[in-house]
């Protein structure tokens, strides 16, 4: 006799709201057009890494990858 492996449930967990351009930071402005560029064309993890950079303003000191 073969048992079935029970089902997996996954918790998932709304979106974070996407991250805000610190004012006067040309780096998160750029950033921000970055975003909406790739969100213009449904790419949605470099809209993910845009996000995650804009947060990280504190580090902007290392160069962004393009």
């Amino acid at each position: 006799m073969t048992s079935t492996p029970a089902p997996v449930t996954y918790r998932l967990q709304a979106p974070l709201p996407p991250a805000a351009p610190v004012p006067g930071c040309t780096t998160c402005a750029d950033l921000a057009k970055r975003r909406a560029r790739a969100a213009a064309c449904g790419d949605y993890s470099r809209v993910s890494d845009c996000n995650i950079w804009i947060g990280r303003h504190d580090y902007h000191q290392a160069p962004i990858p393009r």
